[in-house]
């Protein structure tokens, strides 16, 4: 064991209905991030989730907006966020939102296909 029981508190959330007074070390986000014009275009098993859990609005860039504002808020100095993409196209737009909201110091790490998959970065 990692005996973190008493030195983490973990939060899960769904953005829409989010309301928090805390500040915290680490924020992380798997927003819907596909563009609603790929719908058609994705594999039937991944047409089986619920739409709402995938479509991110019209260029899937929906949310990052609403968690950079979350993370400009409530993300201690020094703390680190970190959001899934869709991928190489995606890159500079949410890096261009990150900087907007005072996230600096931002980096990308792909998945194992080499995707860029994640956007990590701090509040400085």
């Amino acid at each position: 064991m990692l005996n973190l029981k008493d030195r983490i508190r973990l939060i899960r959330s769904d953005i829409s209905n989010i309301n928090i007074k805390e500040n915290f070390d680490l924020i992380v986000a798997n927003p819907p991030y596909i563009p609603e014009s790929e719908w058609e275009k994705l594999p039937l098993e991944v047409k089986n989730e619920p739409k709402d859990t995938l479509l991110g609005g019209k260029d899937g860039l929906k949310f990052y907006p609403v968690i950079a504002s979350i993370v400009k808020g409530n993300l201690l100095p020094k703390g680190l966020c970190a959001v899934e993409i869709g991928g190489e196209e995606q890159v500079p737009r949410v890096k261009e939102i990150f900087k907007n909201y005072g996230i600096n110091r931002i980096n990308v790490t792909s998945d194992l296909a080499g995707i860029p998959r994640v956007i990590w970065g701090k509040k400085t």
